[in-house]
């Protein structure tokens, strides 16, 4: 550590902390490129020396993260803005153990054997990070919102669909829920209050890999465009959506149904080896389940090849058969918890629910049509 009248304009930090902060700036703020490419994280992390620590932020249009570590040595106030390419390619490659950063000038990070000089961008050219000052900051569970977020997120879409919800996270006072347009994930929320909300489906993404490994407590807060997140020390802000939260819930489907009660990992299990038939390259078939006095049979064809898997469960009744997309009976499945689901069956016209076996986590799936 350096003495007062020794300061200087450069820092020491572990290279595994200095890592997972870039590493969790660039997840949060990199960008898809159109036509489904690689992600890019082409921008600039701002680092900020306050004395006894140092703030790395950085934003885009509809997300802003703040991270502040005081894992470093005494140091003299500094501001400048490095490349979150370069600085995250090089701290992948170089082995852990302590790094010296050096921001007189330029940016210069290294250790014994390795240096590496970076250009910078100036206070006066970088953006600035508005600190919210919020005081209205609630607590919450991270670990139950993360869970909720996951167990419907994979139901939004990633196209361009111009119905805006399918691409978001939508949150109402009853629900968490997440839609394509042809399935619906819901599950209950006991855990957030402000109300009906829109947040990018793909801002949510980046969440748990962001506070995973924080042990302190958690808080949120909201205002009418913006969602915030804190934890330690570690700040995230949102974007939200402009527009209404559609009510899902009277859109599920209702009326009498023929269920059934099947064990989870048999059923995952069974779809899975049909898909390695039902799978065309990296398009998924359709899979036929037919409930009978034998079980449950699920079928796929593909050309001259085909596969069958038959789940024993107990059933009394008329034989009766649906057609779905097998990937998105497949993920649902997945998503619940428990030893059992319950399938839920009320036509060929008609949406497949699949739920767990308390009924709280829903999974509405549009069938497929039959060929004529």
């Amino acid at each position: 550590m350096g003495e007062l009248g020794l300061l200087t304009l450069s820092f020491s930090i572990e290279r595994s902390e200095l890592f997972s902060i870039v590493e969790k700036i660039v997840m949060t703020c990199r960008k898809r490129m159109a036509g489904g490419g690689d992600v890019q994280h082409f921008f600039y992390i701002r680092v900020e020396g306050q004395g006894r620590t140092v703030k790395f932020s950085a934003y885009n249009t509809t997300r802003r993260i703040e991270i502040l570590t005081d894992k470093v040595s005494i140091h003299k106030p500094f501001c400048v803005g490095v490349s979150a390419s370069l600085l995250y390619s090089i701290l992948r490659e170089i082995p852990d153990g302590q790094l010296s950063v050096d921001v007189e000038g330029g940016f210069r990070i290294g250790n014994a054997s390795s240096r590496f000089n970076l250009d910078i961008l100036a206070p006066d050219h970088f953006p600035a990070v508005e600190d919210p000052g919020r005081t209205d900051w609630k607590p919450i569970d991270y670990d139950l919102l993360f869970t909720a977020i996951n167990k419907v997120r994979y139901c939004a879409s990633d196209s361009d669909n111009n119905r805006i919800y399918t691409r978001a996270l939508c949150v109402s006072s009853g629900y968490f829920m997440c839609t394509d347009g042809f399935r619906l994930s819901l599950y209950p929320n006991n855990i957030m209050e402000y109300g009906d909300l829109l947040i990018p489906a793909e801002s949510c993404s980046a969440l748990h890999s962001v506070f995973k490994d924080e042990k302190a407590d958690g808080f949120i807060s909201c205002d009418e465009s913006t969602l915030y997140f804190s934890k330690g020390g570690v700040y995230l802000s949102l974007r939200l959506l402009s527009g209404q939260v559609p009510k899902f819930t009277q859109v599920l489907p209702k009326g009498p149904c023929v269920s059934c009660v099947i064990p989870r990992d048999m059923l995952r299990d069974a779809l899975r080896r049909v898909e390695i038939i039902a799978k065309d390259g990296s398009k998924v078939l359709a899979v036929d389940l037919t409930l009978s006095a034998s079980g449950l049979l699920a079928s796929s064809y593909r050309g001259a090849y085909s596969a069958r898997e038959i789940i024993p469960m107990t059933y009394e009744g008329e034989s009766l058969s649906i057609k779905a997309n097998l990937g998105y009976i497949l993920e649902a499945t997945k998503s619940l918890q428990g030893d059992e689901v319950v399938l839920e069956i009320r036509g060929k016209q008609l949406p497949i629910v699949l739920t767990d076996k308390k009924g709280e986590h829903k999974n509405v799936i549009m069938p497929l049509a039959e060929r004529t």
